[in-house]
């Protein structure tokens, strides 16, 4: 008999010892509540942004390798046009 009180006691403690760190817990995450969603914001507002600079990236290697084969093409005319003018 005194085990089974004894071991009801200890439950009740359980549960009320669970149940005020519990609360503590409720309280200290409305605390931070605030600084979590701003920094949710700012994570939201970085992909974005990231997403913005890949774009440029992008658009700028296209834009180079244009450049590149452009430089190609006019260094060919120049050596084709030095090599016309030793030969004659």
């Amino acid at each position: 008999m005194i085990w089974t009180i004894l071991a009801a006691l200890a439950v009740v403690a359980t549960k009320y010892g669970t149940s005020m760190r519990l609360k503590h817990l409720k309280v200290k995450l409305q605390a931070i509540e605030p600084q979590i969603n701003e920094l949710r914001e700012k994570r939201l507002g970085s992909a974005e942004e990231f997403e913005g600079l890949k774009l440029n990236e992008e658009a700028t290697t296209t834009r180079l390798d244009a450049l590149k084969g452009v430089v190609g093409y006019l260094e060919n005319q120049v050596k084709a046009a030095a090599t016309e003018g030793e030969g004659s």
